[in-house]
């Protein structure tokens, strides 16, 4: 006899919530920096820019983990192991989610940029620093809020709660439109808003497919890993 699934704790309220909360602590923790200059003796804009956005990620997923731990659906939010299989498999199908990036990547850039290639949202994440003074604290600073934070914070909050919350009632096909719509827009780079809604579709269908957590953010790791591993060979030659 197959067992019905629960429904899911959380809803729509508790996702304005998340939204709401964000707002006000972001606002917190920029007023702080801002104003009591908490940075200011780092004297380096790149190293600044990234503390603020690791403590703006963590800042998201403590709002997260309080909203839907308030719940009781921490545990429903898909933070479980799926197997080596599973992560093996995600593992082997690198090559063709990059030959649809780069493919959805090559018609946005005729359609919306004059077919000119569209950079990665890590192009300026060292600003205006020359190579030769991008050091490892930077290096280490970028790997931090690139390859672990954003894939962490994101897939928690764009699969973990949007996903299944619009899988809750509309459906697998929707729900994966949906979410990577969101996904895509939520980052505010309009040229990248394709590639972005494409990798929000993959990232969707590998939570659904192995129901964990863990699988997207592997995926959307390995992605901005190797994203900032190209940015730091261009920085190097």
């Amino acid at each position: 006899m197959s067992r019905t699934r629960q429904p899911l704790p959380w809803g729509l309220p508790h996702i304005l919530l998340i939204i709401l909360l964000t707002a006000v602590c972001w606002g917190i923790v920029l007023y702080i920096v801002h104003f009591t200059q908490l940075l200011s003796h780092l004297h380096d804009p790149t190293m600044e820019a990234l503390g603020v956005t690791a403590a703006l990620y963590l800042t998201l997923f403590l709002v997260i983990l309080t909203v839907i731990g308030s719940t009781g659906g921490l545990s429903r939010l898909g933070f479980h192991f799926p197997g080596w299989r599973p992560l093996l498999i995600v593992l082997a199908c690198i090559p063709a989610w990059y030959l649809l990036l780069a493919g959805t990547g090559y018609v946005a850039a005729i359609l919306f940029n004059h077919g000119t290639s569209i950079p990665s949202n890590v192009t300026s994440i060292f600003g205006n620093k020359a190579p030769a003074h991008v050091g490892a604290i930077d290096i280490a600073l970028a790997v931090l809020v690139v390859s672990i934070l954003a894939p962490l914070v994101e897939e928690t909050l764009f699969r973990g709660v949007l996903y299944q919350w619009l899988h809750s009632f509309a459906g697998t096909p929707a729900a994966v439109i949906l979410s990577a719509a969101l996904f895509g827009g939520a980052h505010f780079i309009l040229l990248l808003t394709p590639v972005l809604f494409v990798m929000g579709c993959v990232l969707a269908v590998t939570f659904q497919v192995t129901k964990s957590l863990f699988a997207s953010m592997l995926l959307h790791s390995v992605n901005n890993t190797v994203a900032l591993l190209v940015l730091l060979m261009g920085l190097i030659r």
